[in-house]
């Protein structure tokens, strides 16, 4: 990623106007979550840095990882493979890796996958169990 990321992550954040604190609650961290990524001395996970990126506003990463502005519009898969690949990922496993990304959001969004359950998963295991035996009452023992 560089070495001046998070340096432009907290030029990003001061231009933001809300506290560190805010950004952390909207990144679905606790409250030191950005301050402990900004202290701390190695690279954060992937899925954190991209929280606070969408915390606040993908627009900015192509900036805070490579220090160029971003010059079009990118969709989030887009800026999803640039940040992947400017956080290392091998450019081999990019795409499996986006694959499955993309199952997680198409689930979350309530997208249903291409296949179809098989007959056996439709059909109930037995389906005589939970109903009452026709014609036939049960007897109950008399006290």
């Amino acid at each position: 990623m560089g070495s001046k990321w998070k340096e432009r992550l907290r030029e990003i954040i001061e231009a933001d106007g809300r506290s560190m604190r805010a950004i952390s609650s909207a990144a679905g961290g606790g409250p030191n979550f950005i301050q402990q990524m900004l202290n701390a001395d190695k690279a954060p996970a992937v899925d954190k840095f991209l929280s606070v990126m969408n915390a606040l506003g993908d627009q900015h990463l192509m900036y805070v990882l490579t220090g160029q502005a971003q010059k079009s519009t990118k969709s989030p898969e887009a800026a999803l493979r640039s940040a992947m690949l400017a956080y290392g990922v091998d450019a081999g496993q990019l795409d499996l890796a986006l694959g499955i990304i993309g199952q997680f959001v198409r689930a979350e969004v309530g997208v249903q996958p291409a296949q179809t359950p098989s007959d056996d998963l439709q059909q109930p295991a037995n389906p005589h169990r939970g109903s009452a035996p026709s014609g036939k009452k049960s007897q109950q023992p008399s006290s």
